[in-house]
């Protein structure tokens, strides 16, 4: 596991570009096996990388004006 978020990998919400750290741990028995609403425009983010779970963070969310231009399919 990566201790210091900060050099965790980045990912962008495909959707709308959105970025969000992602922190691959070990999953415990509160892990569902289920994927993540990204945090903006709702759209589904993997929520498991082989066995690890997935954690995301945010670190940069659109502004309001681009917010519109984005729709979930």
């Amino acid at each position: 596991m990566i201790n210091n978020v900060s050099l965790a990998p980045r990912f962008s919400c495909p959707n709308c570009g959105t970025l969000y750290t992602v922190v691959p741990v070990e999953p415990d028995e509160s892990s569902g096996d289920r994927d993540v609403a990204c945090m903006t425009c709702g759209v589904w983010l993997p929520g498991r990388d082989g066995g690890l779970v997935r954690k995301y963070f945010l670190l940069r969310r659109i502004g309001p004006a681009e917010r519109g231009r984005y729709t979930v399919v």
